[in-house]
């Protein structure tokens, strides 16, 4: 008796490993996300605490109108900046998480092949033994007559 091979586990291995690769991958982009998320919250809320402490003064000089007015003008621009870095790390995990989709398919399609060719090799080694067996039996039937 033979032991069952899949011919195409070398090709499942590799998908496996590459979803593996895609999902570390997913998760990287996600927590850059992150990062940027809370790089652009912490803007805001420096812009916010600057605002107040300014406000709770009695006399603010020209020069700080200006460097509020600056600062206003950076976070603006920051946000900018920051949905631009957002919406494409949105892209990159989107089109990830689709190739992810992808391959996890694929490796089901393995799975469900070596299941069926699985399948086929046990009812052919089943017939196999079963005609040994037959034989087997045949022949102490025959020896018995003859004894």
């Amino acid at each position: 008796m033979n032991r069952f091979v899949f011919s195409l586990e070398r090709i499942r291995a590799w998908n496996a490993t590459r979803l593996q690769i895609e999902e570390t991958a997913v998760e990287a982009i996600v927590e850059r996300q992150r990062r940027a998320e809370m790089a652009f919250a912490e803007v805001c809320a420096q812009r916010t605490e600057f605002e107040q402490f300014t406000l709770r003064k009695r006399a603010i000089e020209s020069s700080e109108l200006g460097r509020i007015e600056q600062f206003r003008t950076f976070v603006v621009s920051e946000g900018k900046r920051t949905r631009g870095i957002l919406a494409d790390l949105a892209r990159q995990i989107a089109e990830r998480r689709l190739r992810i989709v992808e391959i996890k398919r694929k490796i089901e399609l393995f799975d469900r092949l070596r299941e069926r060719q699985q399948d086929a090799w046990t009812a052919e080694e089943t017939k196999e033994l079963q005609a040994a067996a037959d034989e087997a039996f045949l022949q102490k039937l025959v020896a018995a007559k003859r004894g």
